[in-house]
């Protein structure tokens, strides 16, 4: 990923001199400007114009504000778009033909880089929905050796994976955070597949996670049909960047597959999750005879298997937006208990998760308490989570919808 970058690493073009000077010259020390880190971090482009820009045999194509036409290449797999913004460093955009681990991906970025800068703020900038697909940025500083001495620099990134395959664009270069952030806007909105599939979905959410004013993830649910008529899967995907310290993230990706039949009973699940671009858990269900489910997988390094007894059936995110449909529709007061898998939390056992309504709550809220965490949401008319906040130590993390279409 590093051999992507357009300039990032010791002795950047793009690296500041703290000295005044990037490149040297026959000007004397004394003569050289002072930096202006402030300055410098605050600057833009203008005279922008929008140009057009198409993939090899006009495979794809997008358009995106620039100063001089985009420049096309190849690197292995990946098609490389130069986009010149009149700076010393072109902002990169890239089209991968896979779908990536968002977080995974951007953590990679940082830890190859940090190999040859140090980083000295590293922190999450935005999440939008783009083109009709989620997409998270990220900015850092970083300081460097330059041929003019200590040197300083700054890295953004912003990344989309959509549903056939992933984008991703970087500059490196202190400033141009809001030239970057319209530039990758335009190309994640605009970009276009030529003969692309037919939107399968019967159902699709995308949600963003904020603490205060910061926006820290975004989560990705869609609703597909299965191979014989009636089945339907439900996949839930997550990426978070939660920042722990001014130059420190953590990196989590997580991904939930949940694949139901005719009469909507849970078969199989897939649960995966993804620390700083490591695979932490992966474990899957399956259905067998009479009650029970089989669970085999891998977590924290140590090897899963067993089953669990499901006397009163095995809840899924489908069947428990029925039940909750119907229990807000009556209006009255209600506690519910179901038996629930959470693997992330205990991957040997049920979990009793109660959902509750009390009297005098508003009209659709429900509380969702797992062993010693609740979680206050806000139910829409098909029972599906509108929006949700969990008390974190001090932080409170919420969970707001940012665009749904059909019905579950």
């Amino acid at each position: 990923m590093l051999a992507l970058l357009p300039n990032c690493g010791g002795g950047s073009p793009a690296a500041q001199s703290a000295q005044g000077a990037s490149e040297p010259n026959n000007a004397s020390a004394t003569n050289a400007k002072p930096f202006d880190f402030d300055a410098t971090i605050k600057r833009e482009a203008s005279g922008l114009k929008e140009l057009g820009v198409q993939g090899p045999d006009a495979a794809w194509s997008a358009k995106v504000p620039a100063a001089a036409e985009p420049k096309l290449s190849r690197a292995e797999n990946v098609m490389l778009v130069d986009i010149p913004i009149g700076s010393e460093s072109a902002v990169r955009c890239q089209v991968f033909a896979d779908t990536l681990d968002a977080a995974g991906t951007l953590h990679g970025v940082i830890k190859e880089s940090a190999q040859t800068v140090e980083y000295r703020s590293i922190a999450p900038s935005g999440v939008g929905v783009l083109g009709g697909v989620p997409a998270a940025f990220l900015e850092t500083v970083y300081v460097t050796e330059t041929e003019g001495g200590k040197g300083a620099g700054g890295l953004k990134l912003a990344i989309q994976v959509r549903e056939q395959e992933s984008l991703l664009c970087l500059h490196d270069e202190l400033g141009y955070r809001q030239t970057f952030k319209d530039i990758s806007n335009a190309f994640f909105s605009s970009f276009q597949v030529r003969n692309a599939p037919p939107n399968a979905n019967t159902y699709s959410e995308i949600s963003k996670l904020h603490i205060g004013d910061t926006d820290v993830g975004y989560s990705w649910t869609r609703v597909t049909p299965g191979e014989k008529p009636g089945e339907r899967t439900f996949s839930y995907s997550n990426t978070t960047l939660m920042p722990v310290s001014p130059k420190d993230v953590i990196f989590n990706d997580a991904y939930e597959l949940y694949a139901y039949d005719a009469k909507s009973v849970l078969q199989s699940a897939t649960w995966v999750d993804g620390n700083n671009g490591q695979i932490s858990m992966k474990v899957t269900l399956k259905r067998g005879a009479g009650a029970k489910y089989a669970y085999e997988g891998e977590a924290k390094g140590k090897p899963l298997k067993g089953v669990l007894d499901a006397p009163h059936g095995l809840g899924g995110p489908l069947d428990t937006a029925v039940r909750l449909k119907k229990k807000l529709k009556a209006g009255a007061p209600f506690e519910l208990v179901l038996p629930e898998y959470h693997p992330s939390v205990d991957p040997t056992t049920l979990i009793d998760v109660k959902y509750s309504h009390r009297k005098g709550d508003p009209a659709r809220q429900v509380a969702v308490t797992l062993r010693e965490h609740t979680i206050t949401t806000e139910i829409d008319d098909d029972g599906m989570a509108k929006a949700s906040s969990l008390q974190i130590g001090k932080n409170k993390l919420t969970i707001e919808r940012l665009k749904s279409e059909g019905h579950p």
